[in-house]
């Protein structure tokens, strides 16, 4: 049952961080309400004034009413910029190119969220998860805000002319950043293994070292046409006025030029290529299971300094079940360090002889897990003297027919469309 309109006066005090002073402000707040157990909709365009804020609370959605093109919401972003605030864990849905917030928001509690932020018709949402970080979205060349995208430190290559967002906040977090289309990556990307976050301090703009994510916070797969990119550590956001998209230099203590994680028998050749090494130290790899936590799991000694190709290769001895993630953390002697591209590879829990039941056998083999279809594997078996007995066995539906096998061990031999090998050892025994 919707409520009746509520009028409410209010005399607020709150500061808006290191580049705001603190306002005193009074102001009039018309809000139509649903009932509490029920989704808000935010209905046509609204607007939230200069120095005014109002807080929200309850499901949101961006969809609009009936008749109802855009569901935008208008927050002044002149000082003092105005601020629509989510309270804490409030869920929001629908937002997109045709409903967002222009302008400024604010979210209380520590669990993750995605701000509903455009400007011009663009929608620019950022993600972070510490207690009350503020932010906007500005759909425009930082250079025409003076911040000059050809000042930037060293290790940056280039940095994006499309957008650029203001982020503010006193509590460490990590930030992620996303990109559509309309943001022009590839203008300055070749590749996503170059693409960065950069942050404006001291009148430049500076690297943070930053992964992209294999799945972005949106729910695609990043590409160069859409993605996100999240800050390999947290941060203090008001540590940078603005941020952005950039690339990295050459001029890293290490140019890697391949990197590569593939299944093989039980378990996982990580392999990577360096053209390049200075005063670099050593390579940390690290594994996660879900792109959020990572763990430790070896360290390999770089070059140290070189311009000639290295190669170098790690084994991860016990890969975890299902799809791990991979990167590497290329540390300088003066352990600062950027990390590479993720890989994933996707191992399926039965391994060797646990692969295919049962074992031993007389007549037939079935493969034991779901996520793995015989039809898109190639299979070739050898008995134990290396000959190739492939020909004696023949496939039926999910199945494998070994009856022209004699009795003895057979190594069956399965590899993947991606290259990815599996080896098992059967016994026929009749």
């Amino acid at each position: 049952m919707i409520r009746p309109v509520l009028v409410t006066k209010q005399r607020l005090v709150f500061s808006f961080g290191r580049r705001y002073a603190k306002c005193l402000i009074s102001f009039s707040l018309f809000a139509t309400a649903l009932s509490s157990n029920a989704q808000q909709r935010i209905y046509g365009n609204m607007q939230i004034p200069s120095g005014s804020q109002i807080t929200l609370y309850g499901a949101q959605s961006f969809a609009g009413g009936s008749g109802v093109s855009a569901a935008i919401v208008l927050v002044a972003r002149t000082s003092p910029f105005g601020v629509l605030n989510f309270a804490q864990n409030v869920q929001v849905s629908n937002a997109g190119a045709n409903g967002f917030v222009d302008g400024y928001v604010r979210k209380f509690g520590a669990s993750l969220f995605v701000f509903p932020v455009g400007n011009n018709g663009f929608y620019g949402p950022f993600a972070a998860a510490a207690d009350n970080t503020t932010g906007a979205y500005f759909h425009s060349n930082p250079s025409a805000a003076s911040l000059n995208t050809t000042a930037k430190d060293v290790f940056v290559a280039a940095v994006s002319e499309t957008e650029y967002w203001d982020i503010n906040g006193t509590n460490p977090t990590k930030l992620t950043l996303t990109w559509e289309n309309s943001s022009a990556i590839p203008s300055f990307a070749d590749e996503m293994d170059q693409l960065t976050i950069v942050g404006w301090r001291n009148g430049k703009w500076e690297l943070i070292p930053s992964v992209v994510d294999v799945t972005s916070i949106l729910g695609r797969t990043s590409s160069l046409q859409t993605g996100s990119i999240t800050t390999s550590n947290t941060l203090l956001p008001d540590r940078y006025e603005f941020y952005t998209f950039g690339t990295v230099s050459g001029s890293l203590p290490v140019t890697l030029s391949h990197f590569t994680a593939r299944a093989e028998s039980a378990a996982v050749v990580l392999d990577w290529r360096t053209t390049f090494e200075t005063n670099s130290d050593h390579f940390v790899i690290e594994r996660s299971g879900d792109g959020k936590g990572w763990q430790r799991i070896g360290e390999v000694v770089s070059g140290r300094e070189s311009t000639e190709r290295k190669d170098y290769s790690f084994v991860d001895p016990k890969p975890v079940s299902g799809t791990s993630l991979y990167r590497l953390k290329m540390v300088d002697a003066d352990q600062s360090f950027t990390y590479s591209a993720v890989r994933s590879v996707f191992f399926d829990q039965f391994l060797e002889n646990d692969l295919l039941y049962p074992n031993p056998t007389s007549s037939f083999l079935t493969i034991r897990s779901k996520h793995i279809s015989l039809d898109r594997l190639s299979i070739t078996v050898t008995d134990l003297s290396g000959r190739d007995r492939s020909h004696s066995v023949s496939q039926t539906d999910d199945q494998l027919d070994i009856q022209k096998l004699e009795n003895g061990s057979y190594i069956f031999k399965f590899v993947d469309e991606e290259g990815h090998i599996i080896k098992t050892k059967i016994v026929v025994r009749k």
